[in-house]
C-alpha cells in the first residue's frame, strides 16, 4: 500500500536527475520543451523565471502581476444577465499572452469589498486532493437557514492533509447553492473560516500554505487566499451537489477545473524540471550554484503561460464528455 507521504509528496533534485537524459532549457523555451519530454529525461533550467525586484518567491505570490477577474456592478445586473465565474475567467485569462508574467488570479466581492485571490498552483493541488483523498473529505451542509438564498450556504468541512496525519477542519461560507438567482452575486463572497491546525489538538499540525501566508505575510490585510485544502472541499460540496434538475448546470466554480492536459503538463514540472540557482553565503559572501526543483512560485509562472499558450478551453475546463474522465479519476502517478 502507497503511504500518504508517498502519494503526496514530490521528488527532490537527485530523483528527478537519476537515470534521465538531461535537456537543457532557457526560460523563453521552457513550457515548450516540459511538453515535448519523455518519462526518461529531465529539463534543467539555467536561468531565473522570477523576475527580479521581488525578495523570494511568496513575496512574488504576494505582490506579482494579477489577473483580474470581473464581477457585476450590482445585484440587479448580476440576476439579470447571469454570467457566472466561469465565463468571466474566460474573458480574462484569454487576455494573458504567453511572455506575460501573473501570480494568480483575484475578484472582489460585492457584499464586503473583499478581495479573493486563487493560485492555479493552488487549483491543481486542490483538484489533486480531491481525487487522492476523495472519500476522506467530509462535509456537513447547513442549508436549511434563514436567508440562505440571499447569503449563500454555510458548510462544515474536514479535509485530510497531504502529509500528516491529521485533519483540517474548516467553515466555507457564502457558498452558491444550485439552482437559486443569488448565486451569480453570492459566489464573489465565497469565504473560509477557521483553517489554522489540525483536529487532532497536537503541536505543527498547521496548513503549510496558511503558516506561510501568516510567516511572509503574503496575504494583503483583509484577503482571502484560498488553499489547495479549501478548494478540494469546495469541489467535494459541488459534487454532492451534483446538477441543476431545470439547467443540467454544476455549481457555479470560482476555481480553475483544470483538464487532463494541464494536470499532465503540471506533473512533469513538479517531477521532471529542475533549475540552477546562485545564491550568496552568509558568511563568505561567496557566490555558489544550488540546483533544485521549482518551488510553488515558479511553478505558478509557468502554468499562466502554458494556459496562455493554449488557450482557456483546452487547459481550464473541465469536461467528462470531452475527456472521457471524471475531475475524481484523473491520473496524479
Amino acid at each position: 500500500m502507497v503511504s500518504k507521504e508517498q502519494y503526496f509528496n514530490y521528488p527532490g533534485r537527485a530523483e528527478i536527475l537519476e537515470g534521465r537524459e538531461r535537456l537543457i532549457a532557457t526560460a523563453k523555451s521552457l513550457v515548450d520543451v516540459i511538453e515535448s519530454i519523455s518519462k526518461d529525461q529531465a529539463v534543467i533550467l539555467e536561468e531565473q523565471l522570477i523576475p527580479a525586484g521581488y525578495k523570494h518567491a511568496q513575496n512574488f505570490l504576494k505582490r506579482g502581476p494579477e489577473v483580474y477577474i470581473s464581477i457585476p456592478r450590482t445585484k440587479e445586473e448580476a440576476l439579470e444577465f447571469k454570467i457566472g465565474p466561469g465565463r468571466r475567467r474566460v474573458r480574462s485569462f484569454e487576455g494573458v499572452r504567453p511572455d506575460d508574467i501573473r501570480c494568480g488570479y483575484v475578484w472582489r466581492g460585492m457584499r464586503d469589498g473583499r478581495r479573493r485571490k486563487v493560485h492555479l498552483n493552488k487549483c491543481l493541488k486542490g483538484t489533486e486532493v480531491f481525487s487522492k483523498a476523495h472519500d476522506d473529505i467530509k462535509i456537513k451542509p447547513y442549508i436549511d437557514v434563514r436567508n440562505v438564498e440571499e447569503y449563500g450556504g454555510i458548510f462544515i468541512c474536514e479535509v485530510p492533509s497531504r502529509s500528516k496525519d491529521v485533519r483540517y477542519k474548516f467553515m466555507l461560507s457564502s457558498v452558491p447553492l444550485l439552482g437559486t438567482d443569488n448565486q451569480y452575486y453570492v459566489w464573489t463572497n465565497l469565504d473560509s473560516s477557521g483553517h489554522g491546525g489540525g483536529t487532532t489538538g497536537e503541536r505543527g499540525t498547521t496548513c503549510g500554505s496558511k503558516m506561510y501566508d501568516e510567516l511572509t505575510f503574503r496575504s494583503r490585510a483583509g484577503e482571502v487566499t484560498f488553499c489547495a485544502h479549501e478548494i478540494a472541499a469546495y469541489l467535494r460540496i459541488s459534487e454532492e451537489a451534483g446538477l441543476d434538475k431545470r439547467t443540467k448546470q454544476i455549481m457555479l466554480q470560482p476555481f480553475v477545473l483544470f483538464s487532463p492536459l494541464t494536470v499532465e503538463f503540471y506533473k512533469k514540472t513538479r517531477r521532471q524540471v529542475v533549475i540552477k540557482e546562485k545564491r550568496k553565503s552568509l558568511k563568505t559572501g561567496k557566490e555558489y550554484t544550488i540546483t533544485r526543483p521549482l518551488n510553488e512560485a515558479e511553478i505558478e509562472i509557468l502554468l499562466w503561460k502554458f494556459v496562455a499558450k493554449h488557450g482557456y478551453y483546452d487547459t481550464s475546463y473541465a469536461s467528462e464528455k470531452r475527456h472521457g474522465l471524471k475531475l475524481k479519476d484523473y491520473d496524479w502517478s
